[in-house]
């Protein structure tokens, strides 16, 4: 009895591991070995982006049927023999329940649809598709790419996805040290005074020349004709050109009757076919200080110097600046919803003003070299 004890509760463990390392056991208690299978791997399915086909109805986009009466989708098949995932109806084909209604994508991320209709002969056939509808505001066709100028002198690929948005890739081939074309670099290396600079104007192919002569820097500037590039000028700011404070906020701004202020007007021009918005902002001129500043821009290349042209401002003046944009608040900008429109070929002015009068006891809180900065924003 014991030996007999012992066997059964040898094969009741064996059977008991089995489940572990074997499909099973036998009822009298054996064992037989089964060959392990691996759960088969099924291939991932991969979509293609939908057509941009405006309603031939010959693209291979998906279709998904609905029932007319009810507005149900019925599962992705139509009576017309598409299947979800199949190339949708044509117009013109034979279809075998009538009334029945298949949409397919189309343009940015749009729809339309065809619907099953009784011909001459009582036969069903596929309409032509209705118009596009529900577009992506500014989205593009999945599929299409653009290419287009970034940086200086480089370009990009541009490729619209599936979500009708357009990627944006690295720009490629840019020179080494490139420069933005029309850009002005100032350096005041080797100027004896605060007020001269040595200049370099980028040339078209976005190489520099060799810096200039000490000189006054420029008073009229171009904008960069690509986003996020930056042209730069100087605008000294001196005791013996003075204005009343302007203050306030454009377009109703306030001159002072009290209070006048080192100022410089810089002219900003759009030499290219196309709008730009720029966000204009002060810095720390090469070999200057911080220097609390205040903007303003006026449409058109003249300088108002009459009260009430100079209130009639349309952007600023606002006091302190982006500290991410000038390196320091004390540094007024103009950006965000204060940015600056300067159409195709047009031209702004901006008025540079130190914040504080001036003052011949603390010169250097008022006057000094400024740097002025326009970075483009859009080109459109």
């Amino acid at each position: 009895m014991g030996r007999l004890g012992s066997g059964l509760m040898a094969t009741a463990i064996v059977c008991v591991l089995g489940t572990v390392t074997f499909a099973g056991c036998t009822a009298d208690g054996t064992t037989n070995d089964v060959t392990a299978t691996e759960p088969e791997e099924k291939e991932p399915s991969v979509g293609l982006p939908p057509s941009s086909s405006g309603g031939t109805g010959d693209d291979d986009d998906d279709a998904t049927a609905v029932d007319a009466g009810n507005g149900k989708k019925d599962g992705g098949k139509s009576d017309g023999g598409a299947d979800a995932g199949k190339p949708p109806p044509t117009p013109g084909d034979s279809c075998a329940t009538l009334d029945t209604i298949v949409e397919k994508t189309c343009g940015a991320c749009g729809k339309h649809s065809t619907v099953c209709l009784a011909d001459d002969q009582g036969q069903g056939s596929w309409s032509v598709y209705s118009a596009c509808t529900g577009e992506l505001a500014g989205g593009c066709v999945p599929g299409e790419s653009v290419t287009e100028a970034c940086g200086n002198c480089g370009t990009r690929v541009r490729v619209c996805s599936k979500f009708c948005a357009l990627s944006t890739p690295a720009c490629t081939g840019q020179p080494v040290d490139s420069c933005s074309p029309g850009t002005v670099e100032l350096t005041s290396a080797g100027c004896a005074s605060s007020s001269l600079f040595r200049a370099r104007t980028c040339r078209a192919d976005c190489s520099a020349p060799g810096f200039s002569d000490c000189a006054p820097p420029p008073t009229t500037i171009n904008v960069a004709p690509t986003v996020g590039s930056i042209s730069s000028t100087v605008a000294v700011l001196t005791s013996g050109k003075v204005l009343p404070k302007l203050a306030g906020t454009c377009p109703n701004a306030t001159v002072s009757t009290t209070i006048s202020t080192p100022y410089q007007y810089i002219q900003v021009r759009n030499t290219l076919a196309k709008t730009v918005t720029a966000s204009i902002y002060s810095g720390v001129a090469p070999g200057g200080v911080v220097l609390p500043t205040t903007l303003a821009s006026y449409a058109g290349a003249v300088s108002p110097t009459a009260d009430e042209a100079r209130k009639a401002c349309e952007k600023g003046t606002n006091s302190l600046g982006t500290s991410s944009l000038t390196g320091d608040n004390k540094h007024a900008s103009l950006d965000g919803t204060r940015k600056v429109t300067i159409p195709a070929g047009g031209t702004v002015t901006v008025f540079v003003a130190a914040r504080t009068a001036y003052d011949a006891a603390k010169p250097a809180d008022s006057t000094g070299p400024v740097k002025l900065n326009v970075r483009t924003e859009t080109v459109e």
